[in-house]
């Protein structure tokens, strides 16, 4: 219900492109008192956020293993960092669905 009180939203000012950022605004504060109050995530939110961290995780243990005098360790920290983000992301997700927390 939420999701698509806020897809209206976006379509009924899409066209109105002054009017782009105060709709941006409002969806993000509709979204974060949502995930605030009740707890609920949007789908794919738990991905991006531990993709994002296992990126820096991975980039930060490729440059500590660049030490070792090969510039190539830091594509192989940032690829490892990439897989375990999105694992841990998407186990996350699938537990926020199977508790009924992610819309």
């Amino acid at each position: 219900m939420l999701a698509e009180a806020i897809a209206a939203l976006k379509d009924n000012l899409a066209g109105d492109t002054s009017k782009r950022k105060a709709c941006q605004v409002i969806c993000g504060n509709i979204t974060a008192h949502v995930r605030e109050k009740y707890g609920l995530v949007e789908k794919g939110y738990s991905v991006g956020s531990y993709l994002a961290m296992g990126i820096a995780i991975g980039c930060g243990l490729g440059v500590a293993l660049m030490s070792a005098g090969n510039t190539a360790y830091w594509a192989i920290g940032t690829g490892t960092g990439i897989a375990l983000g999105a694992a841990l992301g998407s186990s996350k997700e699938e537990q926020l669905k199977k508790d009924g927390k992610r819309y």
